[in-house]
């Protein structure tokens, strides 16, 4: 069965990337083949909870448990013990490499072809929604139950853009990450950084290594080699980023409002509350908003704060970009979360900057990152992108 779904996977493929009018990637084929590998693990492994659903006996006897380990201060701060034997067939997939190898198309591959229930999503809206639950869970181990009901509706957790940079998901990732994986949850990672990589120069990351080791035992480690960065290969001149020293930037940008908002009430000059806290704006309507880069990018704003204005706005406009260099590393940290959540929501994205895209950062810790922001500044601007968006 295994080869049977070697070729059918292979077979996948090769419609998918001549359908794309691209060429055969020997790199990529490798990756299919992972694919087939977990295929045919969910298929042939049936789906049981690691972890039963409590009986009214076992309830009571856990409640008396954590009552008496509260009174005697018994509560054990050690890193928990997999129980579970994670196997090889079921093993996930860390995906890695440079920008526009095609790590989302192959992860557009998987979930449109696997055999049993994906769930893919970006990996900050998923942190973010696994806060929202812990906020609303009062039990022991809230994790675990998280995991469990996750569970009950898939098999497969599909991780787009994994990149730790916050210390509260760093701190929670190892627990997490476990409790999905002792509970038969197969996951799948993209990302441009390797392993030992993750969240390095963070807050406390020795306690965060764990996670790593964990992603290294249970998930299959696999770069793909440099190459063709897809994202470039039909880039025209952008209609969507504008270098303030060569254009009348603001008269062609305020030109593209007037007709995005044609026949809409539009507010200039105002303030909009995103998690309880206000950001100023220059216009709003009902398809788009205009922020000054330094309202969304120089104060204290999150991934969370990027998350509800792409649920609320299909288009946005970031004006007055500077260029940023070793004494504005947070800014610039925030912009590449602002447009990587950007990029995942399908949000048409207009700019203009004092520097054209492959000059505005001017550091040297976040070269890597900028890399990548520009491949997908120059993917936000081919007319395909805008075909896709919402």
């Amino acid at each position: 069965m295994a080869q049977c779904n070697q070729q059918r996977w292979q077979q996948l493929y090769q419609r998918h990337i001549h359908a794309a009018g691209y060429e055969i990637d020997a790199a990529q084929c490798v990756i299919v083949d992972e694919f087939a590998r977990i295929d045919t693990g969910l298929k042939s492994t049936n789906h049981q909870a690691k972890t039963a659903v409590p009986t009214m006996l076992s309830t009571i006897v856990s409640t008396m448990a954590s009552t008496w380990k509260h009174w005697l201060n018994l509560a054990s701060t050690r890193e928990p013990t997999r129980t579970t034997t994670y196997q090889e067939s079921c093993q996930g997939l860390y995906l890695y490499g440079a920008v526009g190898r095609g790590k989302t198309f192959l992860m557009d591959l998987f979930c449109e072809h696997a055999s049993a229930p994906v769930y893919r999503v970006h990996f900050h809206y998923f942190m973010q929604e696994v806060h929202q639950r812990l906020r609303q869970l009062s039990v022991e181990n809230p994790l675990t139950i998280i995991a469990r009901d996750f569970s009950d509706q898939y098999r497969v957790l599909c991780l787009d853009e994994f990149m730790v940079n916050d210390i509260t998901d760093a701190m929670l990732l190892y627990q997490l990450l476990d409790s999905l994986i002792s509970q038969g949850v197969v996951i799948i990672t993209t990302t441009n950084i390797a392993p030992d990589d993750l969240y390095r120069g963070g807050l406390q990351r020795e306690r965060f290594l764990p996670a790593i080791a964990l992603i290294k035992d249970t998930m299959v480690i696999h770069a793909i080699d440099n190459g063709q960065d897809y994202r470039r290969l039909s880039v025209a001149k952008s209609p969507r980023f504008f270098n303030t020293h060569e254009t009348d930037s603001q008269a062609q940008l305020t030109a593209i409002a007037e007709q995005i908002n044609h026949g809409l009430t539009v507010s200039h000059e105002g303030q909009i509350i995103i998690e309880n806290r206000p950001i100023t704006y220059q216009q709003q309507s009902a398809e788009m908003i205009w922020f000054d880069f330094s309202q969304l990018c120089e104060g204290p704003r999150s991934q969370h704060d990027y998350i509800a204005l792409a649920k609320q706005f299909p288009v946005i406009f970031l004006t007055n970009i500077p260029v940023l260099d070793r004494d504005q590393e947070e800014a610039a940290k925030r912009f590449l979360l602002l447009i990587d959540v950007l990029y995942d929501q399908q949000i048409l994205l207009f700019l203009s900057s004092a520097a054209p895209i492959e000059q505005i950062y001017q550091g040297k810790k976040l070269a890597f990152e900028f890399a990548r922001l520009q491949s997908r500044l120059a993917e936000m601007q081919q007319a395909t992108y805008s075909q896709n968006n919402r």
